[in-house]
């Protein structure tokens, strides 16, 4: 799936303040899932694939960009 600067941007916003509010809990987020985050930010997943650590095959594809909801 192909996004543009301002849905990347707005991804990244959104990830860097749910790792924010996380780490500030006391949390550390494993780094296979900052690695999903990255993926999710620069649309490789949807946020759904992001949320349910459902990853598409190559014959799958992403069917929408998950940023509605």
């Amino acid at each position: 799936m192909t996004i543009n600067d301002e849905e990347r941007m707005r991804r990244h916003e959104a990830v860097t303040f749910a790792r924010a509010n996380v780490e500030l809990e006391g949390f550390k987020i494993p780094p296979d899932e900052i690695a999903r985050m990255k993926r999710f930010v620069n649309g490789e997943l949807t946020l759904s694939e992001l949320l349910n650590g459902h990853e598409p095959t190559q014959t799958e594809g992403s069917a929408n960009d998950g940023s509605r909801g």
